[in-house]
């Protein structure tokens, strides 16, 4: 019988590798989870209309994925990085003034475009306390669409395909999502859009819509654009606990002699 002689430098060998690798596993998983999920907070993640001032003026913006600590913002003016800019949202009956700074500056695609990281300062508790309502709201509601909506049966989806009043205007329409201004008689709305096509738009403002002409102007690869048209149908909604009303726009073929864009600018 020989007697086995333990191999000690070979132990301590395969320990220090195996240790080696432990930790590049480690690093690996802790990157990755990272990259998944960058921010610890729920952000809001819908767009929805707002105004921005700054020392260039007033500009209409959609406000995106939104958090008491800051928000993305969609506007045609291109902001510096380091801009101190004033954000008014309209939440029920109360307007809140958040002031922020630029962080970044990305240019979107095929838009004339872009999109801005904000981070807010001085948030007051009112302000925090609020913005947190708000996205908690949303988050109930998409709960309880997702676990508490029945499953449609044949009867009913053969009965929605007679619920539109206008099938006939109504063309392929693309979801792109871009802030501008509506002007119904005298009065400038913000609004945001929700899909576009070259006959119509749909939009979501926090204000009402009194005339049924209206003039809104467009962005696209060229700039801004003027556009008359007509409001084909308006459905007042509960935006996530905030009063919004969501409308229908018809595009006439020509674009209105009467409006200006300077009229869009010098607001």
């Amino acid at each position: 019988n020989l007697d086995r002689v333990a191999n000690r430098d070979l132990y301590v060998s395969n320990m220090f590798w195996a240790g080696i690798n432990l930790s590049i596993a480690a690093l690996c998983v802790l990157w990755t989870l990272r990259k998944k999920h960058k921010r610890k907070d729920f952000r809001f993640p819908a767009h929805f209309p707002a105004t921005v001032e700054s020392e260039e003026g007033v500009t209409a913006v959609a406000v995106e994925d939104l958090h008491e600590k800051g928000c993305a913002l969609i506007t045609p003016v291109s902001y510096k990085p380091g801009s101190l800019l004033e954000i008014k949202l309209a939440f029920q009956d109360v307007i809140l003034k958040l002031g922020g700074r630029v962080l970044y500056v990305k240019p979107l695609e095929d838009l004339a475009l872009y999109r801005l990281g904000v981070k807010f300062e001085g948030t007051g508790e009112e302000e925090s306390r609020l913005i947190v309502l708000f996205n908690f709201r949303f988050f109930l509601q998409k709960y309880m669409r997702e676990h508490d909506v029945p499953s449609p049966t044949p009867l009913l989806l053969f009965a929605k395909l007679f619920r539109n009043r206008y099938p006939g205007r109504r063309s392929r329409r693309f979801p792109i999502r871009m802030p501008g201004l509506v002007l119904a008689g005298e009065e400038f709305i913000p609004y945001a859009s929700e899909d576009v096509s070259d006959e119509g738009m749909k939009i979501l403002t926090y204000r009402r819509i009194s005339s049924d002409a209206v003039h809104v102007n467009l962005g696209g690869t060229g700039g801004y654009r003027i556009l008359s048209g007509k409001v084909v149908w308006s459905k007042e909604i509960s935006f996530y606990g905030i009063k919004a009303y969501r409308y229908g726009l018809w595009f006439e073929r020509t674009p209105s002699a009467e409006v200006r864009e300077g009229s869009f600018a010098a607001t």
